[in-house]
């Protein structure tokens, strides 16, 4: 399955799906902080709604021109169980209207209109957010902290799949009308804890299945949650900065009460600046929410105020998304932990693992650190820092946490444990490895039956392995709905195409737009904006080709790009040349070296259907004989996609690549030289490729990475090319970027020169 279209999910609608004309989209609904910076250990919250027309190709289906920006919640505070449902009822009323009935709709090549009818398939955001859309209890519940299962939360080390217990969506439904038909707050509160399930909006759709149609956010589950929970709990990277955030914390905490206490604004890392001053809000933030303390479904704000987690989410505590308080109760006890863990770090300071033995002592970090600076990269990937585990770089991105682990990390981490050869390290590689193989395959484009069945594997053999090594661990919530991603992946397919991540990118967006923090209009400042953007991107995109002679549109089209870090698309001419045009285009170039021309001309013999060639010099030709120019536009940057491949004297990133060679099988090795050619016709890019040296046999027996295949690393030499061993390929053989990390002669008892390779970037796109 290389999309939705390919899964059974995109099937579980009956034909509505297959129907020409019926539009499928995804919701999406999350909170962010519009003011961006934390002042005064204060937030602010506003929710984006989107929808996603999932009848468009993956590749443009989350454009702003193509998002529909249904909604934000206005500020200052998440709405509650109750308002959450105001909020959302007009929108999923239209939509049930349009799927139910439909509605005629012109379009260009229907001037008269076309009846369309439309619907919502999945539902996607990250925990706390699909628990308060969905109407499920939070993950502080004892009885119902998983939506997927009826597992109890103090069985969650069960690792066996046959004991979980699942989720029928037509049970859910039945219990959430019942608990709406409810009259009487204290028998919502009984069906709440006997199910675990409230109204929502969504029970509205009558033909999704509540629980089927809820994707678990990989981005937040497994990046931000399983990753990072590895790297800060398990091993203890950045233990010291965890406990000096909670001192500044606490520090938020103790001024707030009691602003007398003397503490210096150097100490909280916090500026001046009157523009942001949110004091000025202050009287309108406490008068909203004390209109929302009137519906007794919303907890009291001394609770809330008593939970260091408000405080603690401020300064980069926000891997995890779940969190210990135990909750069955519809009082909104569950609220509370959804809002206050939000974007929490898995409460690691409970588990004590300042305590916990550092699995890398000082000069392993150094090890690591040289790696993270010396990998060579291409440039589109946002490298971690360099000084990983302190506190002055700051909070990761969940793109540096799956680079971190999927590219750096497999990378050193084998030749610093094997170096030690002690079973505990053995151990802890063995481990290692089964989580990055889970990683490989949850962020892969493309994924069948037999992978997540093998996803599953590895994972049970992780979680079995984390409790013998790290037995002061408990495991999170996140770990057992990570259980569930098997059956995601054979229902939904590839998960990074039902992921938060382009949602979020619109979030950032929307965070970023100028409001002049007025909160009474925040909220449509920020929908109109984005909507604006939308617009101005399609406009650019439907007449770039008439106007792009034009001066003024061309300057408007640069300064567009510049300030959204988009580019609108090409259409590029690729209609046939007269042997005129073929002449003048090649004629301009220069000279291929006679034996890249000699390779050239063995690839078209063998892949050119169409002609024969001959090499130039074999003269007198026949009067219709296809002589093969020697003659070519020489590049040094070529894009593919919205990826810049480059000649390795150009960017020695950019130029290393894995491709399909002649035979069919995929390679490794450096780009030497890009050229333009007029062929048959028509231009064609072509690369030229230096494969690297595989090991030989006595070599290869050494190398950590035959082993262990989930990597997806392997060992060359380092060493030069000769011209025999280039090889030809153009643009559709390339794969992707292949990362590398030159080591000296002796690592892994190779005598020569090597360097490890990994081709886990293009992920299977």
């Amino acid at each position: 399955m290389c999309s939705i279209w390919d899964s059974p999910a995109w099937r579980s609608l009956g034909n509505f799906t297959t129907t020409p004309g019926n539009l499928t989209f995804s919701y999406f609904i999350d909170w962010f902080n519009p003011l961006t910076n934390k002042i005064a250990g204060k937030t602010v919250s506003c929710g984006a709604i989107m929808l996603f027309c999932l009848n468009l190709p993956y590749e443009v289906r989350h454009l702003p021109e193509n998002t529909f920006f249904a909604g934000i919640t206005p500020p200052p505070r998440e709405p509650n169980i109750v308002t959450i449902t105001n909020l959302v009822d007009p929108i999923i009323d239209r939509f049930d209207h349009l799927y139910r009935v439909g509605k005629p709709f012109r379009t260009y090549n229907h001037p008269d209109g076309v009846h369309i009818r439309v619907g919502i398939l999945p539902a996607i955001g990250d925990i706390p957010a699909m628990r308060k859309a969905m109407g499920f209890a939070g993950v502080g519940s004892n009885l119902h902290f998983c939506a997927f299962c009826y597992l109890h939360k103090d069985n969650i080390e069960e690792l066996d799949p046959a004991h979980f217990l699942p989720r029928i969506g037509t049970d859910v439904t039945v219990a959430a009308q019942s608990w709406q038909e409810a009259t009487t707050k204290k028998e919502r509160e009984s069906l709440f804890r006997s199910k675990g399930v409230r109204w929502s909006s969504l029970h509205l759709l009558g033909y999704r299945d509540p629980v089927r149609h809820t994707v678990l956010g990989l981005m937040h589950n497994w990046i931000e949650g399983i990753l990072q929970h590895h790297a800060r709990v398990l091993w203890g990277i950045g233990v010291a900065t965890v406990d000096s955030e909670k001192t500044k914390a606490q520090k938020l905490v103790n001024l707030e009460n009691d602003p007398t206490s003397g503490a210096k604004s150097d100490d909280l890392s916090s500026t001046s600046d009157p523009e942001n001053d949110f004091g000025i809000h202050e009287d309108e933030l406490q008068q909203l929410h004390l209109e929302s303390q009137q519906h007794s479904d919303t907890p009291q704000f001394s609770k809330r105020q008593n939970t260091p987690a408000v405080h603690l989410m401020e300064v980069d505590c926000d891997f995890c998304n779940d969190g210990e308080l135990s909750s069955d109760s519809d009082d909104g006890g569950e609220f509370l932990l959804d809002e206050a863990t939000a974007e929490q770090d898995d409460q690691e300071i409970e588990e004590n693992v300042a305590n916990a033995p550092k699995i890398f002592n000082a000069s392993e970090m150094t090890v690591i650190h040289m790696c993270l600076s010396d990998v060579v990269v291409p440039s589109w990937v946002a490298r971690p820092p360099t000084n990983l585990g302190q506190s002055s770089h700051g909070k990761l991105k969940a793109d540096q946490w799956l680079i971190l682990f999927s590219v750096f990390l497999p990378l050193i981490l084998p030749e610093i444990w094997l170096a030690d050869g002690s079973k505990r390290k053995l151990d802890l590689l063995d481990n290692f490895e089964h989580l990055v193989t889970c990683t490989n395959i949850i962020c892969s484009h493309s994924t069948s039956n037999d992978e997540a069945d093998r996803y599953l594997q590895h994972y049970i053999l992780y979680r079995r392995s984390v409790k013998d090594i790290f037995p002061y661990s408990k495991s999170r919530p996140n770990h057992h709905y990570a259980m569930h991603n098997a059956d995601l992946l054979k229902f939904w397919g590839p998960l990074i195409q039902v992921s938060e991540y382009p949602y979020e990118t619109h979030n950032g967006t929307l965070q970023r737009i100028k409001t002049n923090n007025h909160l009474w209009e925040l909220d449509f400042t920020m929908l109109r904006n984005i909507c604006r953007r939308g617009r101005l991107a399609a406009i650019f995109e439907r007449t770039a080709t008439d106007l792009a002679l034009n001066p003024l549109f061309s300057a408007a089209t640069n300064i567009f790009q510049s300030f959204t870090n988009t580019s609108t698309s090409k259409n590029m001419d690729n209609s046939m040349l007269s042997e005129e045009e073929a002449a003048t285009f090649n004629g301009s170039g220069s000279q291929l070296p006679e034996h890249i021309y000699a390779k050239l001309l063995s690839y078209l013999s063998k892949f050119s259907l169409q002609s024969e060639f001959r090499h130039r010099s074999l003269i007198p030709h026949p009067a219709d004989a296809q002589i093969l120019s020697d003659y070519a536009q020489l590049r040094k940057h070529v894009k593919k996609g919205n990826r810049s491949y480059s000649t390795y004297d150009a960017h020695h990133g950019n130029s290393s690549v894995s491709y399909h060679n002649e035979e069919g099988a995929i390679g490794a090795g450096f780009i030497d030289m890009i050229f333009e050619q007029v062929v048959e016709g028509r231009v064609r890019v072509f690369f030229v490729i230096a494969p690297h040296s595989p090991l030989n046999a006595v070599d290869e027996l050494t190398s950590p990475y035959r082993s262990r295949p989930g990597f997806l690393a392997n060992i060359v030499y380092d060493e030069p090319y000769s011209n025999d061993s280039l090889v030809i390929a153009e643009a559709n053989a390339i794969l992707g970027h292949v990362p590398f990390y030159r080591r000296p002669a002796g690592t892994f008892g190779i005598s020569r020169p090597t360097i490890v390779i990994i081709n886990s970037l293009h992920r299977e796109r």
